[in-house]
């Protein structure tokens, strides 16, 4: 584990740590996949990427979705398996490791806000690993930071690499412009690639949200021939 990914967990284990949500209901939910509800409604098993409150597992839930929950935060999936019993599984997961599920075993990837943390070498790594556990034709949805996002941080600290910042508690955190989304998540056939506004938080959140579809690997070369 590198210094930074050791800081992100520390991090998020206090965050997750102070959790004291009585019910579900507290836990804000915002609609982000009605756009790819034609894709997403045949799909059943899903893996929460990074679930965090569990804001997208109630979510997926309500849709009746079957969701398997991963974090890296014990204290996170605690209280996800405590306010969701009726989920399939829970488990721990730092990425870039290897996902601990069978190949193909999901019909969608939900990554909320999950992408963002890492170098462009390990997200490379995270998404092939993303692609072995989704089904042929299955779904990837995605929301990452906006680098127009300057009410959470867009532009500060140390620039590592393009986009991706070191943060004040030494953290990595990366800010997409649609170049980099359309080039980092090219291994996927993009369906739908939009700037948003994301209104969960208490000031509004600017990211890109795309759904993506996993391709066998000739197909996804064809589609950048």
């Amino acid at each position: 584990m590198t210094d930074e990914q050791r800081n992100a967990l520390n991090y998020w284990n206090e965050i997750y740590a102070g959790n004291n949500w009585k019910s579900r209901e507290e836990i804000a939910t915002d609609d982000w996949l009605e756009p790819f509800e034609e894709w997403i409604a045949p799909c059943r098993n899903v893996l929460d990427l990074g679930c965090g409150n569990g804001n997208d597992t109630r979510l997926l839930l309500g849709k009746g979705k079957r969701v398997t929950a991963v974090d890296q935060s014990e204290p996170c999936l605690e209280s996800v398996k405590r306010l969701f019993p009726e989920i399939e599984d829970a488990k721990c997961f730092c990425m870039p490791g290897i996902l601990p599920f069978e190949d193909g075993a999901f019909d969608i990837v939900c990554a909320d806000l999950s992408l963002q943390y890492i170098t462009e070498k390990d997200t490379s790594a995270i998404l092939e690993e993303i692609r072995r556990v989704l089904a042929p034709n299955g779904i990837l949805a995605v929301r990452v930071n906006s680098l127009e996002d300057t009410n959470y941080g867009a532009g500060a600290g140390e620039e590592v690499e393009p986009h991706l910042y070191r943060t004040g508690n030494g953290m990595l955190k990366r800010f997409f412009d649609e170049s980099d989304a359309r080039r980092i998540f090219g291994s996927f056939e993009i369906l739908f690639c939009e700037k948003q506004d994301m209104l969960r938080y208490s000031a509004p959140k600017k990211v890109y949200t795309l759904c993506l579809r996993n391709l066998e690997k000739e197909d996804s070369v064809n589609v950048h021939a």
